[in-house]
């Protein structure tokens, strides 16, 4: 079953945010560009309508593309998750939220991102940035 995360963070964390996080940030830059909540519409199909809850697939896809940009592995990119304030925040996890897991990123991958929906996305993105 497809679940969205609800985006919202407390005044707590939106100060530590607000101030460590520089304004001029990459990942600051790309999500005010950005809106990838087409990515639930496109990958819809792609999960039951009954069972447990996943793990919000804008936020899988948002860690495959920390991986790209920062050029991490699934790994490495958990580990950054756990520990670098831009990625939680580019993410939308509070300083307390977990983190989804390697093995879980690498299951979205391969499970969920066949080339087709992975093109969708992609060109969806392009359309995007060439609109901004």
């Amino acid at each position: 079953m497809m679940h969205k995360n609800n985006g919202q963070i407390d005044v707590f964390n939106y100060m530590i945010f607000d101030k460590l996080i520089p304004k001029d940030h990459l990942l600051v830059k790309i999500n005010s560009i950005l809106d990838f909540s087409f990515i639930y519409n496109n990958l819809k199909d792609l999960y039951s309508k009954i069972g447990r809850n996943s793990i919000d697939p804008v936020i899988m896809f948002k860690m495959l593309l920390l991986e790209y940009i920062y050029i991490l592995s699934d790994v490495k990119v958990e580990e950054r998750t756990k520990t670098d304030i831009v990625f939680r925040w580019f993410l939308g996890f509070t300083l307390d939220d977990s983190v989804p897991d390697a093995t879980s990123l690498s299951c979205f991958r391969k499970r969920r991102l066949n080339d087709d929906y992975f093109d969708k996305i992609f060109n969806e993105i392009i359309f995007q940035c060439i609109e901004f």
